[in-house]
């Protein structure tokens, strides 16, 4: 198996996002979305006052993941969350998500919202089984490349798993 599926979640690091960090999240978000960014876009993406962008980091891979967030008046919107191909299912979002969570508690957030695609089931699975994310609706065919709608997802902070 490829990736770091046996690996300690001890050994994975969530920081902020750097400029320097920005090729590999680009890469990241190509290999991952079907509309990605471009480098400048992230760019301008960490400059928005609102936005919040940390990456995930091993030790000997670097930058593995990524998740942007908009801190909005005591909510928080999830914008990406994103693993790098090759590390899949090694714990790598969850580290990301329990940032979050974590960020959402120190500055005093009372909700985290999140739209998910419908056939993205691992994620789904992922904010509703593991953090206890409510589905909460839906936006009919929001995904412009296939028409897919998105699942509207929401956290109280105050009950969220920890």
């Amino acid at each position: 198996m490829s990736g770091l599926a046996s690996l300690d979640s001890a050994a994975i690091a969530v920081d902020p996002m750097h400029p320097g960090d920005v090729p590999a999240v680009a890469a990241i978000e190509r290999a991952s979305f079907p509309h990605p960014r471009d480098e400048h876009a992230l760019l301008a993406e960490l400059a928005h006052p609102a936005a919040r962008a940390r990456v995930a980091r091993t030790p000997h891979a670097g930058v593995v993941g990524f998740m942007i967030f908009w801190d909005l008046a005591g909510e928080l919107e999830l914008h990406q969350v994103a693993t790098d191909p090759a590390h899949r299912r090694a714990g790598i979002a969850r580290a990301l998500v329990d940032d979050l969570l974590a960020y959402a508690r120190a500055h005093g957030a009372t909700e985290i919202h999140l739209e998910v695609r419908r056939s993205n089931a691992a994620a789904i699975t992922l904010y509703r089984d593991r953090f206890g994310f409510s589905l909460v609706g839906a936006r009919p065919r929001y995904y412009a490349d296939n028409d897919e709608d998105a699942l509207l997802m929401r956290l109280s902070v105050d009950g969220a798993a920890r």
